[in-house]
């Protein structure tokens, strides 16, 4: 927002009565054009998007270890083999296989 000055110019005709003697060498009944020319001013307004300022951005990353311990329960499956007759043992890696 900012305030402007601005100028025009206007013409304005007046008639007043007179009541004086023609000077002899001046045309006074002779057709002439008198041109007047009125001017004036108006705001233009424009907009131009200009870089101001630029941000950046950093990202820090950590990379820490952890233990973590918890009990979980596991799952003792046993397998027949129809084929065979055998058992095939648990599928637990952690108890030994049935070797028959």
């Amino acid at each position: 927002e900012e305030q402007v000055d601005l100028h025009s110019e206007r013409v304005t005709i007046e008639r007043r009565p007179v009541d004086q003697e023609v000077v002899s060498g001046v045309a006074a009944f002779q057709e002439r054009t008198i041109e007047a020319v009125e001017r004036g001013e108006e705001v233009v307004v424009s907009k131009t998007a200009r870089v101001k300022e630029e941000i950046a951005l950093h990202k820090d990353v950590e990379t820490q270890t952890e233990m973590v311990r918890d009990t979980v329960r596991s799952m003792d499956v046993e397998i027949e083999d129809d084929r065979t007759g055998h058992g095939l043992g648990s599928t637990d890696p952690t108890l030994p296989r049935d070797k028959t």
